[in-house]
This record gives C-alpha cells, sequence and structure tokens, in this order.
C-alpha cells in the first residue's frame, strides 16, 4: 500500500509530465517546415527541443520507479499488457527507468524463457521493437 507521501509525489510527478507535454506540444508547433528562419534560430530550437525531451524521460523514469519492483518486472508487466504487440525499445526503457534496460530484456528472453521476438529473429520488426509472443514462459534448459 502506497503512503500518503508517495501518493503525493505520484500525483506531482504526474502533473510535472503532463506540463512537460503541454511545453513539448508547444514547442512543437513552432517547428520550421518551410525553412525560414534563420540558422542559428533553428539550432536554438533543436537544443531546446532536445531538452525538453530529456526532461520528460527523466520524469517517466521516475514515474515508472514508483510503480514498484525491478526493472525486468516493469518490463515483463507492460509486455504482458500488450502481448502480441509491437512496443519500441523507448517505451521499454522508460518502463524499466533503467540505463541497462536492453540487458533486463534479455534476461527475460534468454534467463527466463519469455518469448521476445526482435528484429533478429522476426524480420517484419524494425529496429528497436520488440513482440512478446505469449503471457508464459516457456521451460528454460540450465
Amino acid at each position: 500500500m502506497k503512503s500518503l507521501n508517495q501518493t503525493k509525489q505520484h500525483v506531482l510527478l504526474v502533473d510535472q509530465f503532463r506540463t512537460k507535454v503541454q511545453q513539448l506540444h508547444r514547442r512543437l508547433s513552432e517547428l520550421d517546415i518551410h525553412g525560414v528562419r534563420a540558422p542559428e534560430d533553428e539550432s536554438a530550437f533543436w537544443e531546446a527541443l532536445t531538452v525538453d525531451v530529456a526532461n520528460l524521460a527523466d520524469i517517466l523514469r521516475r514515474i515508472a520507479k514508483m510503480k514498484g519492483g525491478s526493472a525486468r518486472e516493469r518490463m515483463l508487466r507492460y509486455l504482458q499488457l500488450h502481448v502480441g504487440e509491437v512496443v519500441d525499445g523507448a517505451t521499454l526503457a522508460a518502463v524499466a527507468g533503467v540505463l541497462d534496460w536492453a540487458r533486463r530484456l534479455r534476461e527475460l528472453h534468454d534467463e527466463l524463457g519469455y518469448a521476445i521476438s526482435s528484429r533478429q529473429n522476426d524480420p517484419s520488426l524494425k529496429h528497436g521493437q520488440y513482440r512478446l509472443k505469449s503471457l508464459g514462459a516457456r521451460q528454460t534448459k540450465r
């Protein structure tokens, strides 16, 4: 059970996330698709956009960690909610909340026996895309 303090922290993070998404939306509406901005202004735009996206990713990682469990458990729960669907690596990274998310994903596949497809074994998937084929783990040989 979450404490009142944890719940308040979670609500604050979700509010921060919403605010950052709105800021990102406003910034993207300023995207110069016609090439009329000066190059130095264009550079500043992309630098600011990069900072906004990094802040958004940081908030997502903090929210993910508050959900509890290890990075591997969080990714497994997410994949099981989306079984059979294509999931981007960036999404799994945010769910895991750790930099070493790809290693945790390999552990789910190699050590725990979950049928997770990637571009290596499913040509219909693009680089950085994954798919959990079934809910349960298959028997692994040890």
